[in-house]
């Protein structure tokens, strides 16, 4: 195809799809462009100074180029088009920006970092207490159920370390009454139950009473079409599949929590997710596999795998909730759009313009009064933050 088309045409092609058009509409928002800025900045300075350098290449004519250089190359430092493109970029708000990169970077560093390590060393811990414990299956069960329930009312920790150390206590604590793949079938069951009285928990003793404040069901976008798009998939009675990807492809707690704002059903919301079971038996396989490690390298191959199904999984299942929220918006957006907005949240919004117009202002990069030194600081803390950032990604485990 690009023998005979081009890579202008494959471009074309790509980016023609609804798929491709719904990612490109998120190009202009700064949570993204923090994202891209986080994630991507030492591949963009290696992009920039390989464009400079064929840009110099150019200037001194040693090569044959593709494209004359006229009068304008002539001075450019970067090719014509990146060029342009910078300058699209410089009239970006950077305070917004950068201050978004350095919130996302602190989010990885407390969600990858901190929350996950100290979530493993937890789980570790009660895992060694339990098997040098010597009590029933019944008392394990109980203590790990209690456990695991703590863990779900955070929302910073996902359920899949619950999973795989469940997979280790349980199993390894069933196994000698039960066998070791029907302990596995019971640790898998008993996680099940534990998310869903997680989501129980979550939807009544959070969302509902969290719904009852209008800047709460202002942030999360209670009037957006967006949000009555995820109403109308989950209020949809009985086990229907978008429904079923919304409640398990998304964050544990942010979904469960939102379904108790938006005054969901909770034996619907509890029937919409107990598919989770598919999403539940890799991360207790893991867990479960590992038991067997001392026996054969196998046996630690196959743990790996099952991390690597449940994530595939997971990503594929979160991937087809947000295709199916914005199928939703694209079939029926007259109806949604003709929906009763929420009046507080309209009065409440109303109250809040002035104030965030003013703040809008106040942080307006390109304003001439804009302190120098807030720039400065700015620009320091977001170098910091992308240094961590690749510096955890790429070190890691040392």
């Amino acid at each position: 195809f690009i023998a005979l088309n081009g890579w202008g045409d494959l471009v074309r092609l790509l980016t023609s799809t609804s798929a491709a058009q719904r990612v490109l509409s998120l190009s202009g928002n700064e949570w993204v462009i923090g994202l891209l800025v986080l994630t991507s900045s030492p591949f963009l300075l290696v992009a920039l100074s390989l464009n400079a350098l064929n840009q110099a290449c150019r200037r001194c004519r040693l090569f044959k180029c593709t494209l004359p250089v006229d009068s304008q190359d002539e001075k450019l430092i970067f090719t014509k088009s990146v060029s342009e493109r910078i300058l699209d970029v410089r009239a970006l708000n950077w305070s917004s920006i950068l201050t978004k990169t350095i919130i996302l970077g602190l989010l990885y560093m407390m969600l990858n970092v901190t929350v996950a390590k100290f979530t493993s060393v937890l789980l570790s811990a009660l895992n060694a207490w339990l098997k040098a414990s010597g009590l029933t299956l019944g008392k394990v069960t109980a203590i790990f159920f209690a456990f695991g329930l703590t863990v779900f009312l955070n929302p910073l920790i996902p359920g899949v370390p619950v999973y795989i150390s469940g997979g280790i206590v349980l199993v390894d604590s069933a196994t000698v009454q039960l066998g070791y793949w029907p302990a596995m079938f019971y640790c898998i069951f008993i996680c099940t139950v534990l998310k869903l009285a997680a989501v129980a928990v979550q939807q009544k003793g959070f969302g509902e009473l969290l719904g009852k404040r209008v800047y709460i069901r202002r942030l999360i976008g209670v009037n957006s079409v967006t949000c009555r798009a995820i109403k109308v998939i989950l209020e949809k009675p009985g086990l229907t599949v978008n429904k079923v990807l919304v409640l398990c492809g998304g964050p544990d707690w942010p979904v469960s929590v939102t379904t108790g704002i938006l005054g969901q059903s909770l034996p619907q919301m509890l029937l919409g997710t107990t598919p989770i079971v598919l999403l539940i038996a890799p991360c207790v396989l893991s867990g479960g596999l590992l038991l067997r490690a001392d026996e054969s390298a196998t046996w630690s191959s196959l743990s790996v795998l099952a991390v690597g199904l449940a994530f595939l999984m997971q990503s594929a299942a979160m991937l087809a909730a947000l295709n199916a929220i914005a199928a939703v918006i694209k079939e029926r957006e007259a109806e949604l759009l003709a929906m009763p907005d929420d009046e507080e949240v309209l009065a409440y919004t109303k109250r809040q313009k002035a104030a965030e117009a003013a703040m809008k202002e106040a942080r307006n990069w390109h304003r001439p009064d804009f302190p120098w030194v807030v720039k400065l600081l700015l620009v320091l803390g977001a170098v910091t933050m992308i240094l961590s950032f690749e510096l955890a990604i790429g070190f890691g485990p040392y």
